[in-house]
């Protein structure tokens, strides 16, 4: 930190004088040291210089003030580390600040505690050696993840750890948060060593938070090798077409002054003192290229931001990116995406497909979950209408992600933590019926059901494999184990045209009842299984252990073994259908914008059905892309800006898949979301409404546009004219290098005369907000 604040001022000058206009005055400035060039006081041109740098060091400072301020609490935040063992085998604690921490040391962490660095999960103090953690602050999701300690160290003795002998392998540091990987080999009694394979769940992330029972973590990166930091990677640096027209016209302004200097400098007859006479002509017409005013348009920046930030009708969004102000009054196109950002992202599950029907949840209660036979019995041989529902319902409780906080009210009232909606969805209606999810663990899942007579039964079944969602795949699988019987069946979720193809048998029924309920804006899920035989398992098992004897992209490993020998033959369980209600006032925000010549785009991943159901909804008639994945977004936004430089394009989302995009985009909108903040917090304004784009655009954006190109006009009016009468001046005196102006009047013009007369525009309006609501064309 002390080396920071060492090179804060020569590194924050060097960034100032990179700037065109700071540079130029800077040479101006030091031009006046030469006896030739001088022509007059030195205060004269070094004041202006002085006061903009001044100005852009001092807001400098203030960030880099607050960085180090934070950086400061974090860095000595005491933890308890196990530095090392001494010589008679007793295990040393220390506490410690959290910048002397170590690769190599163990962590105590306790509940709510902050994670220094990035850890491996050694012990956990909860139930199955599993514990919670909050990401909020790593990636902006809400909901808590789980997280497991390594089995050999969790079913250890903290005394007997040094009793093991092995080495730690893992990946070198890199940004990804989602993936991990790693191995523990340790020596066994016969002196070979057993390789225990990590992943992601064995991790704990630098900056999370423990959420749940105290740990025991393994330090593996510190500083600025944390996942943390590397993920920390500023987006790149957005300029606005308003910045370029002024850079443009700064170039102009250069080219007047060098041609006028150039023409005093011809009214005088050549000499060899022609090239001073010239230098000088070009210091005396310095005022035509306006030093002021790039500091002018920065503090109006901060009253744009000021105005937004404090409108009543946009409250609690936020600008993070001052240099598109005048963006937001000039956009062509606005791309949006349609789960979370045009709907609200509650899901609701309406309707189920079973038994060649299509059941309206809304309308049909269906009895509640008691089967007569046991529950292996529902996935062998269903035969009556009930008993396939049952099916359908046994499979909905068993094939997600969704974990249980706490059993706040009983096993019948249990606390679900989800990172997806549609998942928690299926689940509580699940609950709804009677067939709870009781527990979730690593390697073993629990649902508790009312039995014929009343009495409540639980069934444990074994988690063998989790086959997580990906959105190239589409799709999500489980491989569960019934502990009695050991039969084993693989249960699969996901879109109609992932796993529709996947059926051993699909009748025409299944895709028209799907499509049916996506014409009507729902969300649709399609779930099949198959049994999974002894001979198919062990192929299966043999399939894994030969992908994992290389180090390196496991998951993908992974995923192209189930590709070969599960995802085939599946048998179809059911649809599901959720509905997503539209946010307030999405039809008449994106009706107002179309008026403004916006045009409005929809993205999804969803089906194209659901999204032109929504499309319809929402009075959205231009374009309409389904079955985007995030980089297709992404790449639609460089296509537009790349083929068409003079449009503006336009991004909002609500979460990590839009987040590619919005950073793509000129100006990008994030909404804080159900599912996290990951995308308000790459984006240039954060919102919590689609609805505030009516105010942000039309008149916030219509403002900022004209009070720069007000401002920008007055300051460089305001040089001009200083300009021509000097120019005026000296060539009424054949080229004259003489001044004009008392240096006194040149300092004060800009600054204390001129000054608070030229930034009072960036206060004026010239509309009302019902004016330009009224009549958005304006």
């Amino acid at each position: 930190m002390r080396s920071r604040w060492r090179y804060f001022l020569p590194v924050t000058l060097f960034e100032q004088f990179r700037h065109f206009f700071n540079l130029f005055y800077l040479l101006v400035a030091l031009s006046q040291l030469v006896k030739w060039f001088a022509i007059g006081p030195l205060v004269t041109y070094l004041a202006p210089l002085a006061f903009v740098v001044a100005m852009s060091l001092s807001t400098e400072f203030l960030d880099e003030f607050k960085r180090w301020r934070q950086a400061a609490v974090l860095n000595n935040e005491a933890y308890v580390a196990l530095t090392h063992i001494s010589e008679t085998g007793q295990l040393k604690f220390t506490q410690l600040p959290s910048k002397r921490i170590r690769p190599g040391y163990v962590l105590r962490l306790g509940t709510n505690a902050r994670v220094p660095c990035d850890c491996l999960l050694l012990k956990a103090y909860g139930s199955e050696g599993a514990t919670f953690i909050r990401t909020d602050q790593l990636d902006g999701e809400t909901d808590w993840k789980l997280r497991y300690a390594l089995a050999v160290t969790q079913n250890r003795e903290f005394d007997a750890w040094p009793q093991l002998d092995g080495f730690l392998q893992v990946e070198p540091p890199r940004k990804e948060i989602y993936e991990f990987e790693g191995v523990l080999a340790l020596r066994n009694a016969a002196g070979e060593f057993d390789r225990v394979h990590l992943s992601l769940a064995n991790t704990l992330w630098g900056n999370t938070v423990v959420a749940g029972e105290p740990v025991l973590a393994l330090a593996l990166f510190t500083g600025e090798r944390m996942r943390s930091s590397l993920h920390r990677d500023k987006a790149a640096s957005k300029v606005s077409a308003f910045a370029l027209e002024i850079n443009n016209m700064s170039k102009i302004l250069c080219a007047v002054l060098l041609v006028g200097a150039l023409m005093l400098t011809a009214l005088a007859p050549l000499s060899r003192y022609s090239i001073i006479y010239f230098v000088r002509h070009v210091l005396l017409l310095t005022s035509i290229l306006p030093i002021s005013l790039k500091v002018n348009l920065d503090l109006a920046k901060f009253v744009y931001k000021y105005y937004v930030q404090h409108d009543a009708e946009l409250a609690g969004v936020r600008v993070q990116n001052t240099n598109i102000s005048e963006e937001l009054g000039r956009l062509d196109i606005l791309l949006t995406d349609k789960t979370g950002t045009l709907t609200m992202n509650k899901m609701k599950l309406t309707n189920v497909v079973c038994n060649q029907k299509i059941y309206n949840l809304n309308v049909v209660r269906l009895d509640t979950f008691a089967p007569q036979n046991p529950l292996e019995a529902l996935l062998d041989a269903a035969e009556s209408e009930t008993a396939r529902l049952h099916r359908f319902a046994l499979c909905m409780s068993v094939c997600h992600s969704v974990f249980v906080a706490q059993n706040g009210g009983g096993a019948e009232q249990p606390v679900f933590q989800a990172s997806s909606p549609d998942e928690m969805a299926l689940v509580q209606w699940c609950c709804s019926v009677g067939l709870v999810l009781a527990e979730r663990s690593r390697d073993a899942i629990a649902l508790s059901y009312a039995q014929e007579d009343g009495r409540r039964a639980r069934l444990a079944l074994k988690l063998l494999d989790t086959y997580a969602f990906d959105s190239e795949r589409k799709r999500m699988g489980v491989l569960v184990e019934f502990p009695d019987s050991g039969a084993r069946y693989y249960v699969v979720k996901g879109a109609d045209s992932a796993v529709l193809e996947l059926l051993a048998s699909s009748p025409l029924w299944i895709k028209e009842s799907v499509e049916y309920l996506a014409s009507q804006g729902l969300r649709t899920l399609v779930f099949g299984f198959k049994r999974v035989s002894e001979e198919l398992f062990a192929a299966l098992q043999a399939a894994n252990a030969s992908a994992l004897e290389s180090f390196g992209n496991l998951a993908e490993k992974k995923y192209a073994v189930a590709d070969r020998l599960l995802d085939c033959g599946l048998e179809f369980v059911g649809a599901t259908a959720v509905e997503d209600h539209l946010q307030r006032d999405v039809p008449q925000t994106i009706e107002a914008l179309c008026q403004a010549n916006i045009k409005v785009w929809m993205l999804t991943g969803d089906k194209a059905d659901t999204a032109l159901s929504i499309a319809t909804s929402t009075n959205l008639k231009r374009v309409l892309l389904s079955r985007c994945s995030p980089s297709q977004k992404a790449q639609l936004v460089a296509v537009l800006t790349g083929l068409f430089p003079q449009l503006r394009v336009a991004a909002v989302g609500d979460g990590g898949n839009d987040v590619p995009m919005i950073q793509r985009a000129h100006c990008g909108f994030g909404l804080v979301g159900f599912e996290g903040k990951q995308a308000a917090l790459s984006a240039d304004v954060r919102l919590l409404e689609f609805r505030q784009l009516r105010a942000l655009v039309l008149y916030h954006g219509h403002l900022c546009r004209l009070r720069s190109f007000k401002l920008s006009s007055f300051v460089i009016q305001r040089g001009l004219v200083l300009g021509v009468v000097q120019l005026f001046f000296s060539a009424s005196f054949y080229g004259a290098p003489v001044s004009v102006f008392p240096s006194a009047l040149l300092v004060g013009y800009a600054t204390y005369y001129t000054m608070l007369a030229g930034f009072a525009q960036v206060f004026d309006y010239d509309v009302a907000p019902e004016t330009i609501y009224m009549f958005p064309e304006l």
